[in-house]
C-alpha cells in the first residue's frame, strides 16, 4: 500500500472542519435550520467517505461527490458574495474530488505505526495551514477559531489512536496524557488568539516532530532530493518563504510592508515573474532590492542546482539525487556535475558581461556611476533570469530611445531563455562540425518565434504604441518586445494602448515561453517544436514523428500533449477564478493570468488594482508556472504500473 495514501487522508481530516464556515453561509433555498441541517449533512458524508477510502474507494467516491456536491448548493448564493470563500471552497472541492476519483487505493492490511505517522504528519500539516491563513478570515473569526480546533482535536484524536501501535506501556501512557492535557488546555483557554497561536505552534511542532520521527536516519536536504515533483516544489516554496521573511526585515523596507505585498513581490522573484504591488525603487532600500536581487538569481539559477552542487562537493549527494537532477537538468554531457558546473559559470559569465555594457549604457544617459552601477547589475540579472524587475518607476519605458540597452538587454533574455547547456554546444560547432539535434530545433523554434513576434508586431503597432518613433527604434523596440515577451516581463511601452491583434499575438508568445533547461517559463519552444511536428506528421499521414533522420519517441509525444493540456487547464482555472472574484475587465484579467502563468511579468496596469483574493491567485498561477503545471500533477498523482504484459491496440475514430 502506498502510504502517501493515509498522509493525504490525514491532509483531509485536518482541513474538513472548515467546512463549519457554512454556517455563516446564505441560502434562500434553505431557509431556517435547514442550512445548518444540509451543511451538516454534507460534512458528514465527505468525512464518512474519508474515513472508508481504503475499505471502499468507489462508495468514498460517491460519497464525497454527494457531500461536496451538497455543500457547493448551500454555499452557492454565498459565491456571489465572497471571493475569498469561493477561492478556497472550489479549490478544495477540486483537489478532494480528484483525489477521491483518481488512482487506485489499495487497503491496509494492518494500521502499523509507520502508517499513523502518516496520517498524523497530514493532520498536524492541515493545522499549520489553517492557522497560516488565519488573517484571510477575520471577519468570521469566531466560526474559522472552531474550526482550527476541531482540527486540532482530530490531530488529538490521531495522536491517542497512534498510542495503540506502541509497545512501550510507559512511553504509552506519556503519549496519552499529554494529547488529554493539551486538549484540556484549548478546552479552557478558548479564545481566538489563543486557539490560533497554539494551533500554529502545534501544527508546526509537530510536523517538525513527525519528520524527524519518519527520518531520523537521513537528511533533510536528501528527503527533498528523493522525488523530482516534490523537490521542485517545496525549494521554491522554501525560497517564496525565506524571501517573504527578508523583505519584511527594516532594513530592507522603506515604508512598512503588509505580509502579502512581501509574500507577492517574494513569490513574483522567486518565480522570475516581475509581477509587483509595489513600487521596488520607492518601497525598497537599497538592502531590500539585494535582497530581491538574491531571490531572482536563486530562482533563477534554481536553488535545487547550488543544494545539489553543495552536497555533491562534500560528498552527500544520494543516488537518487543523481537520478532526480538528470531530469531536472537533462544534460548534454554524460556527466551532471560537468553539466551543473558549466552552468553555473556560463550564467555568471553571461550576467558580468552584460552587467558591464548595461553599466555602461545607463552612465551614458544619467552620467552617475552609483546609479549606472545599480541599474546595471541590477538589469543584467534579471534579464538573463528572464525576472523584469527593474528599480524604476515605469520599467524601461523612459529607455524606449535607448537602442544599445534594449539591445544588450534583449541578448540577455535570449541567452538566458535558452538553456546554458544549449548555448555552450553552439561554441563549440567547430569542434563537433554540426549541432546537436536538439540545438538546431531549440534554435530554429525560438529564431521563427523572435522573427514572427517582431514582424507581427511591426505590422499591428506600426502606427500604433510605435507611432511617434522613428523607424529604426520601432524596429528595435518590436524586436525588444518579441524577445521580453518570450517570459522576460520588460516593457517599454504603454501595453494598455495595444490593438487587439497584437493582445492575441502577445497571449500566444508568452504561453509558448522559452527553451528547457532555461530561466524561461511558458511551455516551452522544443513542446511547440514536438507538436508542430506531429501536426505535420498527422496531416502527411506518417505513422511515425521524424526530425533530421531522427525519429521522436512517443512517450515525448505524449509528454508535450500532457504539458499543453496541464497548462491549459491551470490557465482556465486561474482565468476563471479571477474573472469570478476581481471587477477589472477580463481582457487585463486573461493578460494578467496568462503573464503570472508562464512567469512573464507584464501587466496592462491592473496588477497593483488586484484585492488580497486575486493576488493571491497571481502568487498560486506563478508558482504553479515556475515549478511547471504538469509538476502539480505529477505531485497530485502516482505512477500506475499495469500487471499485464499489453492490451490489444483499438482504432478510435477521430473526425
Amino acid at each position: 500500500m502506498q502510504s502517501h495514501h493515509l498522509f493525504i487522508q490525514g491532509i483531509i481530516l485536518g482541513l474538513l472542519p472548515i467546512g463549519v464556515l457554512v454556517l455563516h453561509a446564505e441560502n434562500p433555498l434553505l431557509p431556517g435550520n435547514w442550512i445548518i441541517f444540509a451543511g451538516v449533512v454534507a460534512l458528514t458524508l465527505v468525512f464518512w467517505g474519508t474515513l472508508q477510502i481504503f475499505r471502499a474507494p468507489r462508495l468514498t467516491a460517491m460519497l464525497a461527490l454527494a457531500g461536496i456536491s451538497l455543500g457547493n448548493f448551500i454555499l452557492f448564493f454565498e459565491y456571489q458574495s465572497d471571493p475569498l470563500f469561493t477561492m478556497f471552497a472550489l479549490l478544495t472541492s477540486i483537489a478532494l474530488l480528484y483525489y477521491f476519483c483518481s488512482g487506485k487505493l489499495y487497503p491496509p492490511i494492518e494500521l502499523t505505526g509507520s502508517l499513523q505517522l502518516e496520517r498524523m504528519l497530514g493532520a498536524a500539516l492541515s493545522v499549520a495551514i489553517l492557522t497560516l491563513f488565519s488573517p484571510l478570515f477575520v471577519y468570521e473569526s469566531q466560526l474559522y477559531t472552531l474550526a482550527v480546533f476541531i482540527s486540532l482535536l482530530m490531530l488529538d484524536l490521531l495522536a491517542y489512536k497512534y498510542t495503540s501501535c506502541i509497545r512501550k506501556t510507559k512511553f504509552k501512557t506519556i503519549m496519552r496524557s499529554f494529547a488529554i492535557v493539551m486538549l484540556l488546555t484549548f478546552i479552557w483557554l478558548y479564545y481566538a488568539d489563543f486557539i490560533i497561536l497554539g494551533g500554529l505552534m502545534t501544527g508546526l511542532s509537530s510536523v517538525a516532530v513527525l519528520l524527524y520521527k519518519k527520518h531520523a536516519d537521513l537528511q533533510f536536504l536528501g528527503i527533498i532530493l528523493q522525488h523530482p515533483a516534490r523537490g521542485l516544489a517545496i525549494t521554491f516554496f522554501l525560497l517564496c518563504i525565506g524571501g517573504t521573511l527578508l523583505l519584511r526585515t527594516p532594513v530592507a523596507m522603506q515604508n512598512e510592508l503588509s505580509v502579502l505585498e512581501a509574500a507577492f513581490t517574494a513569490t513574483s522573484a522567486s518565480c522570475v515573474t516581475g509581477l509587483t504591488v509595489i513600487d521596488i525603487s520607492s518601497e525598497l532600500t537599497l538592502c531590500g532590492r539585494s535582497f530581491l536581487l538574491l531571490l531572482i538569481q536563486l530562482g533563477g539559477l534554481g536553488i535545487m542546482t547550488l543544494t545539489a552542487m553543495a552536497l555533491h562537493a562534500l560528498g552527500k549527494l544520494s543516488l537518487s539525487g543523481e537520478q532526480l537532477l538528470n531530469k531536472l537538468a537533462e544534460p548534454q554531457e554524460q556527466d551532471i556535475f560537468k553539466t551543473l558546473k558549466l552552468i553555473v559559470i556560463f550564467t555568471f559569465t553571461n550576467e558580468l558581461i552584460g552587467a558591464l555594457l548595461l553599466t555602461w549604457g545607463f552612465y551614458t544617459v544619467h552620467h552617475n556611476l552609483p546609479l549606472a552601477l545599480e541599474l546595471g547589475i541590477f538589469t543584467s540579472v534579471s534579464a538573463y533570469c528572464n525576472a523584469g524587475f527593474f528599480p524604476g518607476t515605469e520599467n524601461l519605458v523612459p529607455y524606449a530611445g535607448e537602442k544599445f540597452l534594449l539591445i544588450i538587454t534583449a541578448l540577455e533574455i535570449i541567452l538566458g531563455g535558452i538553456a546554458p547547456a544549449i548555448t555552450y554546444s553552439y561554441l563549440k560547432i567547430q569542434k563537433y562540425r554540426q549541432l546537436p539535434v536538439i540545438s538546431q530545433l531549440i534554435l530554429k523554434t525560438t529564431a521563427i518565434l523572435l522573427l514572427a513576434g517582431t514582424f507581427l508586431l511591426l505590422l499591428f503597432e506600426w502606427n500604433g504604441i510605435f507611432k511617434d518613433m522613428a523607424w529604426y527604434d520601432k524596429l528595435v523596440n518590436a524586436f525588444f518586445q518579441s524577445a521580453t515577451l518570450r517570459t522576460a516581463g520588460f516593457n517599454t511601452v504603454n501595453f494598455a494602448l495595444l490593438s487587439m491583434p497584437s493582445y492575441i499575438v502577445m497571449l500566444i508568445l508568452m504561453f509558448i515561453g522559452g527553451s528547457p533547461g532555461g530561466t524561461a517559463g511558458g511551455i516551452k519552444t522544443t513542446t511547440l517544436a514536438v507538436l508542430a511536428l506531429t501536426f505535420r506528421s498527422a496531416i502527411r499521414g506518417d505513422d511515425q514523428v521524424n526530425i533530421s533522420f531522427n525519429t521522436v519517441r512517443q512517450s515525448t509525444i505524449n509528454k508535450a500533449v500532457a504539458i499543453l493540456i496541464s497548462a491549459a487547464l491551470v490557465l482556465i482555472l486561474t482565468i476563471f477564478m479571477l474573472t469570478a472574484t476581481q471587477t477589472l475587465p477580463a481582457k487585463q484579467l486573461v493578460f494578467e493570468a496568462v503573464s503570472a502563468l508562464a512567469t512573464v511579468g507584464l501587466s496592462l496596469n491592473c496588477t497593483t488594482s488586484l484585492d488580497a483574493v486575486g493576488q493571491i491567485i497571481i502568487m498560486l498561477a506563478m508558482f504553479i508556472g515556475r515549478i511547471g503545471p504538469l509538476t502539480l500533477f505529477l505531485l497530485l498523482s502516482e505512477k500506475q504500473f499495469s500487471k499485464r504484459p499489453g492490451y490489444p491496440t483499438i482504432k478510435i475514430p477521430l473526425a
